[in-house]
């Protein structure tokens, strides 16, 4: 037998392969399925959600000050530090975002977002001086 193409054994038809179809998507809880878990009660999600109650309070404490040592620069006619504002934009944004991804049950879009408002938390603590 060469190298060549084709069936090897001419009496069984070789079928084209087809993917395999996805798995099913659980469904939610619901009164016709109540053995289904709620995507949004998993333990990750549980996880993420105490981790951004953590997280809140402390980015809307740092944001406060931040904001009244912006006023008062700009009341001293000074120039606010751009990289603070920057942080202070992206932090109000990626809780923002965090919380509609854990209000969905989007366990890795809140992941994502909630490491950036982690990251930005950081900086403006560590540069706000």
């Amino acid at each position: 037998m060469g190298g060549g193409t084709g069936n090897p054994n001419p009496q069984v038809p070789v079928r084209p392969v087809q993917p395999a179809p996805a798995p099913p998507t659980p469904s939610p809880a619901s009164p016709t399925n109540p053995t289904a878990a709620d995507p949004r009660n998993s333990d990750d999600l549980r996880q993420l959600r105490d981790f951004y109650n953590q997280l809140s309070p402390r980015a809307e404490a740092v944001l406060a000050n931040l904001d009244q040592m912006k006023r008062q620069t700009e009341i001293n006619r000074g120039v606010f530090r751009v990289d603070l504002q920057t942080a202070m934009l992206s932090l109000r944004d990626a809780l923002a975002r965090s919380k509609r991804a854990l209000d969905t049950g989007d366990a890795d879009g809140a992941r994502s977002y909630l490491g950036t408002a982690y990251q930005q938390l950081q900086y403006l603590e560590q540069n706000r001086r």
